[in-house]
């Protein structure tokens, strides 16, 4: 699977009108339409989907970064990579892999990545957090873990195992925990939340 960012525009011009109040936008977007960039082909020997689950976030600066799930040859263990465009999308270059450094398995699922807009705990504005799935090979068990960068995407500190969860499977009756997802709600002290089957 190639990854594009043409829809990046799109949500910038978005993002101006959900950030206020009102149906009307304060301004008008000034980003134009890319069309279609590659940030990365995998090789032949990734297993299939190959690469999957892609997503980005926006920096302070206006820089863009991008990961997604990795289907690389194991061993040995997956992991996610962080892309970075200083040119709204035109360009993209690795500059890091989050390893798995909570319990080894390889972060597998499921990655986000999400800009701390307001300091929560030991971390400031501006610190950049990515959730994802740490998973056996085998798949026999789920783990929702958090990492945290301070220095934009370039190093990443394993922080916390937020969840744990069964096979990593999707049928019904199984206990795995998926799908992280991160923002600041009002009277809630964690930034982080997950999907679990009922």
């Amino acid at each position: 699977m190639v990854y594009t960012t043409s829809f990046l525009a799109a949500l910038s011009a978005l993002s101006s009108i959900l950030a206020v109040g009102s149906a009307k936008p304060t301004c008008k977007a000034k980003v134009k339409p890319l069309g279609s960039t590659t940030v990365f082909t995998p090789p032949e020997d990734y297993t299939d989907p190959r690469t999957l689950y892609a997503r980005t976030v926006q920096l302070p600066d206006d820089d863009l970064l991008l990961t997604w799930e990795n289907y690389s040859p194991e061993p040995p263990p997956v992991y996610f990579p962080v892309y970075r465009s200083r040119d709204k999308g035109a360009t993209w270059r690795e500059i890091s892999r989050v390893q798995d450094q909570g319990l080894g398995y390889g972060l597998r699922y499921q990655p986000q990545l999400y800009v701390l807009p307001e300091r929560v705990g030991e971390f400031d504005a501006g610190t950049l957090l990515l959730a994802g799935s740490s998973i056996p090979t085998d798949l026999s068990s789920t783990q929702l873990d958090l990492y945290a960068s301070t220095d934009e995407g370039l190093t990443w500190e394993f922080i916390s195992h937020v969840a744990a969860g069964g096979r990593a499977v999707p049928n019904n009756g199984l206990t795995p925990v998926w799908e992280p997802h991160m923002g600041m709600w009002i009277n809630i002290p964690s930034p982080i939340g997950f999907a679990s089957p009922i």
